[in-house]
């Protein structure tokens, strides 16, 4: 299964880039916008980049718990709802197959990705071949999308001007601890980093 990451600047079309690949029966797709590389894994302790399946796990109960909830809600305020379709003890059973392995963040999302799947339903006959989870800029790490990796980053390109003008108060009170100048030079640099793995 290959992981991909959705990325972009507010109001890039991220999440609605998600909502229509949920759709598609190859592909399975993460429910809330998550920073797993950043504020998830390098928050974790280890000495280098790999960690034990069991420890990651455990430190991401609190997110699978909450998806697994009928009703959740993410960041935004946004509601969706699971009606059971997702099963938490499915879930952990897949991921438990692996607890003793040693993996790297993508190897993990792609292990996760995969125990996701085993634990709906209307995968059981088809396995999707795709995992997608959604993030912000800020949320990516670049080093995962090398030649040898499963991972790939499908970044959403939009000026932060056009993004200011779609919903200007929303996104000024979500960054008011920014300045405007701070906002633009960090999607400069998002931006330019992913032009360099083209």
């Amino acid at each position: 299964m290959m992981t991909i990451c959705i990325a972009g600047p507010p109001r890039s079309g991220t999440t609605l880039l998600a909502s229509l690949l949920d759709g598609h029966p190859d592909i399975v797709v993460w429910p809330t916008e998550w920073l797993f590389y950043t504020s998830f894994w390098l928050s974790l302790p280890g000495p280098d980049t790999r960690r034990l399946v069991t420890d990651v796990t455990a430190a991401a109960m609190p997110v699978f718990e909450k998806i697994s909830q009928p009703v959740a809600s993410d960041r935004y305020g946004v509601e969706f709802r699971n009606s059971g379709a997702f099963d938490l003890s499915v879930f952990l059973h897949e991921m438990s197959r692996h607890s003793n392995k040693m993996v790297s963040a993508d190897e993990y999302l792609t292990l996760m990705g995969a125990a996701f799947a085993c634990a709906q339903p209307k995968y059981a006959r088809h396995p999707p071949k795709y995992f997608v989870i959604k993030t912000m800029m800020s949320g990516i790490d670049w080093s995962i999308a090398g030649p040898d990796s499963k991972t790939r980053i499908l970044w959403m390109n939009r000026p932060l001007e056009d993004s200011y003008r779609s919903q200007r108060a929303k996104f000024f009170e979500m960054k008011a601890d920014r300045s405007v100048g701070e906002v633009r030079r960090m999607y400069h640099f998002f931006r330019d980093q992913c032009f360099a793995l083209l």
